[in-house]
């Protein structure tokens, strides 16, 4: 599963309707916000953790490996 279906679902277990009320509440601007929802795969990682954070969404790093 990719990491925009994730928020997603995670949106609508919290109840969140819109990439404009995500951006609210985790204080990421409305662009970035969106960019995330499409998997877009441009934004930085402090923006990530801010909207993973309100969503309740944990994020781990792992090594692809050699």
């Amino acid at each position: 599963m990719d990491f925009s279906k994730v928020l997603k679902v995670a949106m609508i277990n919290k109840n969140i309707v819109g990439a404009k009320a995500l951006s609210e509440l985790s204080g990421v601007s409305y662009h970035i916000t969106l960019r995330l929802l499409r998997d877009d795969g441009s934004v930085r990682y402090k923006d990530l953790r801010a909207t993973a954070d309100v969503l309740d969404v944990n994020i781990n790093i792992v090594s692809k490996g050699e």
